[in-house]
């Protein structure tokens, strides 16, 4: 296979990857099951977009040796650093494995988090551009949104093993809904295993779609802001309160900046009137519904009782394994150790990505991490010239800061694992292009 071909191909299964990102189509080869139910935290599985990466890695690698003799200019001391970083993050993440009470457990953990810096490099290296990864996104996105509409219009969402879909029915507890005294309203899931996940990734494809409006012109603007008006729609019917706050501040920051630096902001005032437009209408239609999400119902109650209970339990989780955390993916088997008589929906991470990885790597060795990535964000997106590019990362980044404050999936699921792996790599891509030039 010819250089070009090869590269090409990279490009093309790269962007299939980031379009089927949230079909949860899995091989399970080991099912966890507590006191009789099943439980998902301990399930571990094989995704069939991890073996579209495994394929897209593994020809990236060839292309890499194809082009190691041909290579005309050596690492840059940035790329030298950037690589020496890496290493480092993972060698502490591998050594926090052997100290798991769950070694298969947490290697299987550690193979994601690898695969998910993977993205990020193949997404910079590949060249495959900002705006075709944008189009993908807002692609996917539309299509996750169009699923939505489906499943809030027939109040179900139906059984689909090829796109990895349990069956969800609201009069069914433990589905995620709306309550209003006896009604029970469904919250969207897409193809996703929870509305909250849908909702992270549709503010991802939000921001990446206005990205695509603030760039194209005449009629391509104009398809990409009906896409962006479906992929809002799709977002509103996940009723998440953390998706629409991530999304309104990463967008806010993308529009003060602009305004600040006196680059064209129509595109961006268009969009956020439409956004504005939309949540008003939805608002009035579902008035009695959004009315019990923002002020609380009986179900958001139980869920902050529940949270706060979350907290508690990792506190005491913490304070047993300090030094040396619970394990990668091992919090909710240390939880089970010290509360073993619980029912398995009751093993829950605490909703903050953050505070799960310090539980699950101690304290020294989560803080380090942490404040190293931080550290590596803010220097990517600092290091990137004035331009709309650096205010999508920066959007992007306040988007994420806020997701993982209040949600856990950054970590504890494959697809959020991923997503993150592609911020980064949206961010690292903004830098190097905008420098470049």
């Amino acid at each position: 296979m010819s250089t070009i071909t090869m590269k090409k191909s990279i490009q093309f299964l790269f962007l299939l990857f980031v379009f089927l990102l949230p079909v949860q189509t899995q091989f399970i080869y080991q099912e966890t099951i507590i006191n009789a139910e099943k439980y998902q935290f301990e399930t571990q599985a094989i995704f069939g977009t991890e073996l579209l990466l495994g394929l897209i890695v593994l020809l990236t690698i060839i292309s890499f040796f194809q082009n190691f003799k041909k290579r005309e200019k050596k690492f840059t001391a940035d790329e030298k650093t950037n690589l020496g970083i890496f290493a480092a993050l993972l060698s502490i993440c591998a050594a926090n494995c052997f100290f798991a009470d769950n070694s298969s457990l947490a290697f299987y953990k550690f193979t994601q988090l690898i695969l998910g810096a993977t993205v990020a490099i193949i997404a910079v290296t590949s060249q495959v551009g900002i705006k075709k990864i944008c189009v993908a996104l807002a692609a996917s996105g539309v299509v996750q949104a169009i699923f939505a509409v489906w499943q809030f219009a027939t109040q179900s969402v139906f059984n689909c093993k090829w796109l990895g879909m349990a069956a969800q029915d609201p009069a069914i507890l433990g589905t995620s809904v709306i309550e209003q005294n006896s009604e029970r309203l469904l919250r969207a899931y897409g193809t996703m295993p929870h509305p909250n996940l849908l909702a992270g990734f549709l503010t991802i494809c939000l921001l990446a779609t206005l990205f695509l409006i603030t760039k194209l012109k005449g009629g391509r603007r104009i398809i990409a802001i009906i896409g962006f008006a479906i992929i809002f729609l799709g977002l509103l019917l996940t009723f998440s309160r953390a998706g629409l706050i991530a999304f309104f501040a990463g967008f806010a920051i993308w529009i003060i900046f602009t305004l600040k630096n006196r680059l064209p902001a129509k595109p961006l005032l268009i969009s956020f009137a439409i956004s504005i437009v939309l949540s008003i209408v939805f608002g009035v239609a579902t008035f009695d519904f959004t009315k019990t999400r923002i002020i609380g119902g009986r179900l958001e109650q139980i869920s902050t009782e529940q949270r706060l209970s979350e907290f508690q339990e990792s506190t005491t989780i913490l304070n047993n394994d300090w030094l040396t955390g619970s394990g990668l993916g091992n919090y909710t088997l240390s939880l089970k150790n010290q509360f073993p008589d619980k029912h398995a929906w009751e093993y829950q991470p605490p909703h903050n990505a953050f505070w799960l990885f310090i539980i699950e790597f101690g304290v020294i060795q989560g803080a380090i991490i942490l404040l190293t990535l931080f550290g590596f964000i803010f220097w990517a997106i600092k290091s990137t010239p004035e331009s709309l590019e650096k205010y999508f990362s920066m959007a992007l980044a306040t988007a994420w800061l806020i997701l993982a404050g209040l949600d856990h999936y950054f970590i504890s699921f494959w697809t959020g694992i991923i997503i993150f792996g592609l911020i980064m790599g949206i961010i690292l891509n903004n830098r190097i292009g905008k420098r470049s030039k």
